[in-house]
C-alpha cells in the first residue's frame, strides 16, 4: 500500500489521534516526558494502523477474487460460453489486478491471476476450453466454497473496521475523562506531580492504544 493511499484513507483516524496525544501530553506534568509520550503514542499508532490497513487490502484483493470466480463460474452453471463468464467477471478485478483478455489468459492460465486456493480450479477450466473439451460440470460445491471464503473476507474487514472505531472512542472519552478528573481533583493532581507517575504515565499512554490495535491487527492474519 502507498503511504501517500494510507494517509488519504486514514485521515480521521490520524486527526483522532493528534486528539489523543493532545491528551496525554496534557496529562503528564513533566514536559518532555509529555512529550515523549504524545509523540511515542501517535507513532506506534500510525505504524500498527499502516500496518491493519494492509492487511484489510490484502483481505480485500481476496474479496476481489472470489468475487471474480464466483461470478465466473456461476457463469459456467448458466451455460454460457467460457469466454462470455469471464469477461462478465473482470469487473470484479477492477482496482485490485490488471484485467487480462481472455486470450491472454489462455495462453497462461497458470499465473495470469492471485487467486489462491482456487487457482487450480480456474487453470483446469481454461485448460479445457484451449483444448475444446466439454466443459458440462457441476459447479455448485465450488460455488458454496466460494461464497462462504468471500463472506468470511468481509467480515474479518468489516469486524476490524468496527473494532477499531469503538476502541478508538473509548480510549478518547477515557483519556479525557482521567484529563477532566485530575483538573478538578487537586489533590490527584498534585499527586501526579511525583516523578513515578510520570513515568507511568509515559509508559502506559505510549502503549495503550497501539496494544489495542496490534490485538486487531493479529486478527486479521
Amino acid at each position: 500500500m502507498k503511504f501517500t493511499v494510507f494517509l488519504k484513507e486514514s485521515f480521521s483516524f490520524l486527526l483522532s489521534y493528534l486528539i489523543l496525544s493532545f491528551f496525554l501530553f496534557l496529562l503528564n506534568p513533566n514536559p518532555i516526558l509529555a512529550l515523549v509520550e504524545a509523540v511515542l503514542s501517535f507513532l506506534f499508532s500510525l505504524i500498527m494502523t499502516f500496518q491493519i490497513q494492509k492487511k484489510k487490502e490484502r483481505e480485500k484483493q481476496k474479496l476481489s477474487s472470489y468475487s471474480f470466480l464466483s461470478r465466473f463460474f456461476d457463469g459456467l452453471t448458466l451455460q454460457k460460453p467460457v469466454q462470455r463468464a469471464y469477461e462478465d467477471s473482470l469487473v470484479y478485478l477492477l482496482g485490485y489486478q490488471e484485467r487480462k483478455s481472455f486470450e491472454e489468459c489462455i495462453d497462461h492460465p497458470d499465473s495470469i491471476y492471485q487467486l489462491y486456493d482456487y487457482q487450480k480450479a480456474f487453470q483446469e477450466v481454461i485448460l479445457k476450453a484451449r483444448n475444446d473439451e466439454s466443459l458440462l460440470a457441476d459447479y455448485k460445491p465450488l460455488l458454496v466454497s466460494l461464497n462462504r471464503d468471500a463472506k468470511a473476507c468481509e467480515e474479518k474487514i468489516q469486524k476490524a473496521e468496527e473494532s477499531m472505531k469503538s476502541t478508538l472512542l473509548f480510549t478518547l472519552c477515557f483519556f479525557f475523562l482521567c484529563l477532566l478528573f485530575v483538573m478538578i481533583n487537586s489533590a490527584l493532581a498534585e499527586m501526579m506531580k511525583k516523578e513515578v507517575f510520570s513515568f507511568l504515565s509515559l509508559l502506559m499512554g505510549s502503549l495503550f492504544y497501539p496494544s489495542i490495535l496490534y490485538m486487531i491487527q493479529r486478527r486479521l492474519s
